[in-house]
């Protein structure tokens, strides 16, 4: 997990554009919106249009960023708190109960701070429940071990990590499920009919002087970006 993101050289600051391609984030299962708050409001009308619901039973770890839960509220759906334990994965036993008096649609599933929470369980629990898993990754930079592979949808966000004004990802895990391809194909669909030039945007103007004076009156460190394939070494 990276504690801190490197500034921009001056060219990103003002044109916005990267050097080169990432082999991470590219393929026909993968979509980029801005906010990983978004991502999972997209998927949510998704399903919500599809399934012709009026509202969307979405179910939240109890501990969960506050701000994307805030910007989720607007959309049509019900939240619903589900309870974890003190190592962070959820509360299996507690979550059986509350299912007895609550409906379910969708599960988001986290790994907290970029480590490894095993998904399976709620893999297993969404399977038999009939409902969408979103495994939200959005402290990892990639898939990368066992994180993002579990989930019918993954989510990123790699602006937490990088020194970019926005940015998330979508993959979509599921193509044998006829569901999951109507929603992704619904997002994607969304997503172009939304999609804006934003370079001069109060978000984007405000990141630039930020990052600007960040560069003038701060000394950061270099850091050096790999792009080429390399593999995890440790347990």
């Amino acid at each position: 997990m990276l504690l801190t993101s490197p500034l921009p050289r001056w060219n990103e600051i003002f044109t916005m554009k990267l050097k080169k391609e990432t082999p991470y984030w590219k393929g026909e299962n993968l979509l980029w919106t801005s906010r990983t708050a978004i991502s999972i409001q997209l998927i949510a009308e998704g399903y919500k249009e599809l399934k012709k619901f009026e509202r969307v039973k979405l179910w939240l770890p109890s501990f969960f960023c506050g701000e994307t839960e805030k910007y989720i509220s607007g959309a049509p759906v019900d939240i619903i708190h589900y309870p974890i334990t003190k190592d962070l994965n959820p509360d299996w036993t507690l979550i059986k109960e509350k299912l007895k008096n609550e409906e379910l649609d969708i599960f988001v599933f986290t790994h907290y701070f970029g480590a490894f929470h095993d998904p399976n369980r709620a893999k297993t629990f969404c399977k038999t429940n009939n409902a969408i898993l979103i495994e939200d990754c959005a402290h990892s930079l990639y898939c990368y071990q066992k994180i993002g592979t579990a989930g019918d949808f993954v989510l990123f966000s790699p602006h937490k990590l990088l020194p970019v004004p926005d940015g998330a990802i979508i993959i979509q895990n599921n193509d044998k499920d006829d569901l999951c391809k109507a929603i992704f194909a619904y997002v994607s669909d969304a997503l172009e009919l939304e999609r804006m030039a934003k370079g001069n945007s109060q978000s984007f103007i405000s990141w630039r002087i930020k990052k600007g004076l960040q560069k003038i009156i701060k000394r950061n460190k270099p850091y050096l970006f790999r792009t080429e394939p390399h593999y995890f070494n440790g347990d």
